[in-house]
């Protein structure tokens, strides 16, 4: 799936499709963006022109009507060539959720716009949440004929220029046999009376100046609501009946994450690659030393591994399993990814020197972002816990 030998057509058309892309918005593109403080809509908009948001929506919706396997490989390729975002990963995430989730009125009436580029995001963190997806303290409640939402969301991409959120809330208390009774899923109009955002920096600084946007053109933000009111029209199935629908969910987030981040850490491998076979001292190139080659073969593994990993939750999730099962799948595929890219970051710099703190090598930049890959939808070390628990049952 992950490799061009094995590519189906619309895959090859997709991955020559990107190539081109990178040759317009390269990495100065990007940096370009960042100085401006403005997003980078030329590359955004071009993947709206070529029906890229609307992946696997139907023909009627006006999207393009691909499976989950082609979304992962226009993820991996896209991030390969540095144009992967958390924005697009949420708008892409959100069309899969109106359309699984959505009734015929909600689809007809956003999916359209949603696929024709009107930005949209996924609201569902918040403190704690990287433990449990149940840890869900924003509130909602019957109010009159309609509901009114208060609390807290953190680390909401792109939430000041959104055109709708969908926000995680609870409705109902959760019991130790139920954690997940009670949550509802909602559309939220982000200019809502009531609705306050503020901006949040993941940046790992290089420079002296603060900067805002990630190299991604992502900008994070935490989001109150205080009394904000929801129309019933604007609840995505039915209220307090959302559990099994977070769950799926996050292992939709955990895989289209994976995809992206296996694709983060080719595109560091290849750099560091590049320059180990070029940079010499004592008249041999770097990457014939052990310290250089072997951290870089162990993360080139780990990337490669992942993949595997992916191509087996995709399949998984064609076999329709529990929510549970398939979070099991997906969860490990996206901690076996991010902690590739990770390692790749880590001998990506190293094999750099000090250029590897250079914003033009292309590789610091990133690195705030494979840290975050590493915590969302679920930390890493909570989804080996679960999973251990899974192995280990009965063993004491």
């Amino acid at each position: 799936m992950f490799h061009e030998s094995g590519f189906t057509e619309e895959q090859q058309m997709i991955g020559s499709f990107v190539a081109g892309l990178a040759k317009d918005y390269d990495n100065a593109y990007f940096l370009t963006k960042i100085r401006q403080e403005t997003y980078p809509s030329e590359l955004w908009n071009t993947l709206v022109e070529n029906g890229f948001l609307g992946l696997e929506a139907p023909e009627k919706f006006g999207g393009s009507g691909f499976k989950t396997e082609d979304l992962v490989v226009f993820l991996s390729q896209a991030a390969k060539a540095g144009l992967a975002s958390y924005q697009l990963l949420h708008q892409l995430l959100c069309a899969h959720i109106l359309l699984s989730y959505g009734s015929a009125k909600q689809q007809k009436r956003f999916l359209a716009d949603l696929i024709g580029g009107k930005r949209w995001s996924y609201a569902g963190l918040e403190s704690g949440g990287e433990r449990d997806l149940d840890a869900v303290a924003t509130s909602i409640a019957k109010a009159g004929d309609a509901f009114r939402l208060d609390g807290q969301k953190h680390y909401v991409v792109g939430a000041k220029d959104a055109e709708r959120l969908i926000v995680l809330a609870r409705s109902g208390k959760k019991s130790a046999k139920k954690p997940y009774a009670g949550l509802t899923l909602v559309i939220l109009d982000p200019k809502a009376v009531g609705v306050t955002i503020e901006e949040r920096e993941i940046n790992v600084r290089v420079i002296q100046e603060p900067e805002h946007m990630s190299i991604t053109g992502d900008v994070f933000y935490n989001v109150g609501f205080a009394g904000v009111r929801v129309d019933g029209a604007d609840v995505l199935g039915k209220v307090g009946k959302a559990g099994e629908s977070v769950v799926k969910i996050a292992a939709r987030m955990s895989l289209m994450l994976a995809a992206i981040a296996v694709g983060w850490g080719d595109r560091i491998v290849d750099k560091a690659v590049a320059y180990a076979n070029t940079r010499t001292i004592y008249q041999d190139p770097i990457g014939s030393y052990q310290a250089i080659q072997h951290p870089l073969v162990r993360a080139k593994t780990d990337v490669e591994m992942a993949k595997l990993l992916i191509e087996r939750a995709v399949v998984a999730a064609a076999d329709n399993p529990t929510a549970a099962d398939l979070l099991t799948y997906a969860g490990l595929a996206k901690a076996a990814a991010s902690e590739g890219a990770y390692a790749a970051a880590d001998i990506g710099i190293q094999t750099h020197g000090g250029g590897g703190y250079d914003r033009d090598t292309g590789i610091i930049t990133l690195w705030p972002l494979i840290l975050m890959a590493r915590m969302l939808p679920l930390g890493n070390d909570t989804i080996l816990e679960s999973f251990g628990d899974l192995v280990l049952a009965g063993a004491a």
